[in-house]
């Protein structure tokens, strides 16, 4: 994995060919013409991968990650998840996020929730290393989301049962999306006609359930006490979240869509002196960025005014999804700069409730999804590019 000073760590997943484009070979002449990316394992015993993207007349471009930051198209879900691990950090009181950042139909909603992810079970499987009492493996396709959320109540209730009676614990949990820059309670707000704002977190003395710098007044906080508990407040919530069709996705997310865990665990020291450690762990599923494209453009005076209506709306989110993006990029940069005191936070609502994470003592995670189709080339160097940059 790549990092930014033990804090920002980048993930690099490139999303296979769909079928039937793709071949069983995969050194196919017909595959190797329809695909722009190419992942090369370390030469000449360096540990580094490399990503090569042909960009047919602009030539090829190399970008270099460290050894296990590159996941290739035959990636399974449980790799991906195993470099995404951060339940223990979460109960130990540190503020952690973990993101899916790339263009739309990259693969950032597959990696993070799972292919039908809200009709899973958990099932039983005797060779699983969590076949234990108390214990059970999620699907093969499940995405991060929900095997994190998994892996955090296990944990905690494996602590509650193995430590002495004064240990104790309580999850909260919020559910939102940040829609052309506005806030949103996907579990209360469907219709998106009661935005939300960011405020900076009350002062001494005032209860809360957790350590944030901002919070959200008015957004619904639920006590939660399993997985189970947070699946079922997810696939309502997620439910609500605007989607649009876009040139490269029949139903493509376009807000930036969060699920908060506010984590309090209490337990006596060494000395006996009780303990409370408070995180925040946040799950985002970023809305995809998009170039513009003549199909966005506007048409004649004879264009009817329902159509043109559309057509402002899905530009005004273009540029409120890039512009959003592009502050989440700044963020990073100014974070790789040493010494830079004035990090710009404030410029995005997305940056600003989860600065907590991204800077300070907390951990954030980026996956960052590309395309190996040629069709996809411009917004995968983009995304590559980025990710470059962060994991500097």
């Amino acid at each position: 994995m790549s990092s930014l000073s033990g804090t920002l760590k980048v993930l690099v997943r490139v999303r296979p060919l769909p079928s039937p484009e793709k071949a069983v070979d995969s050194h196919d002449e017909n595959r190797v013409k329809s695909t722009c990316v190419n992942v090369i394992e370390g030469e000449g015993g360096k540990s580094n991968q490399t990503i090569r993207i042909s960009r047919d007349r602009k030539g090829t471009n190399d970008f270099n990650f460290s050894e296990g930051a590159v996941l290739g198209p035959a990636a399974k879900q449980s790799q991906v998840y195993s470099h995404c691990n951060v339940v223990k950090d979460v109960i130990e009181g540190i503020d952690c996020c973990i993101m899916a950042y790339g263009q739309t139909s990259s693969g950032k909603t597959y990696s993070m929730y799972g292919k039908d992810w809200a009709e899973e079970t958990l099932k039983e499987s005797a060779d699983s290393p969590l076949s234990k009492p108390g214990h059970s493996e999620l699907h093969m396709g499940s995405g991060v989301v929900p095997r994190s959320i998994h892996d955090l109540f296990s944990e905690l209730d494996n602590l509650a049962s193995q430590s002495s009676e004064d240990f104790d614990f309580s999850v909260h949990c919020q559910i939102l999306q940040i829609y052309n820059e506005r806030i949103y309670d996907l579990l209360q707000d469907k219709k998106r006609e009661n935005p939300l704002s960011l405020r900076e977190a009350p002062g001494k003395g005032q209860k809360r359930n957790d350590a944030s710098s901002v919070h959200i007044p008015g957004m619904s906080v639920f006590r939660v006490h399993s997985r189970d508990d947070v699946m079922n407040l997810l696939k309502k919530g997620v439910k609500n979240r605007a989607t649009r069709a876009t040139d490269f996705n029949a139903e493509s997310s376009r807000s930036h869509t969060i699920l908060q865990l506010f984590v309090n665990v209490e337990q006596p020291d060494a000395q006996g002196l009780m303990v409370l450690r408070r995180s925040t762990f946040s799950l985002v599923d970023l809305a995809g960025s998009e170039k513009w494209r003549p199909s966005l453009e506007k048409s004649g005076a004879n264009q009817l005014y329902a159509e043109r209506a559309r057509r402002e709306e899905q530009e005004k989110e273009m540029v409120n999804i890039n512009s959003s993006l592009a502050t989440l990029g700044n963020v990073v940069s100014a974070l790789l700069e040493p010494g830079r005191r004035h990090i710009p936070y404030r410029d995005s609502s997305l940056t600003r409730l989860l600065q907590d994470a991204l800077g300070g003592r907390g951990r954030t995670i980026m996956i960052a999804t590309v395309h190996e189709k040629t069709e996809y080339v411009e917004e995968t160097f983009s995304t590559l590019s980025f990710a470059n940059r962060a994991s500097r």
